[in-house]
């Protein structure tokens, strides 16, 4: 895992950890996971696979971070950027 600002890092352990873990049992590789400038905002990167595997990746990696989100308190969407 990388971060932008170094503390931001702990805040988020034991979230971001269950991710990464938890996505490598489905065999999703989750390159990178780090928060945004805003509060509450994280970017993720997958491992680039084949298209089809890759979207079948993202619909697991979606509703992963939505379930392991409801156990930690979170409430996870999935939003482009507005501009």
């Amino acid at each position: 895992m990388f971060d932008y600002l170094v503390f931001c890092s702990s805040l988020n352990y034991n979230y971001s950890n269950v991710i990464f873990n938890e996505c490598k049992k489905f065999g999703i590789d989750v390159e990178g996971l780090h928060t945004k400038t805003g509060p509450g905002m994280f970017k993720a990167a997958l491992l680039y696979k084949p298209a089809m595997q890759m979207a079948d990746n993202v619909v697991l990696f979606k509703t992963s971070v939505k379930q392991i989100g409801l156990r930690h308190g979170v409430m996870a969407s999935f939003m482009a950027k507005p501009i």
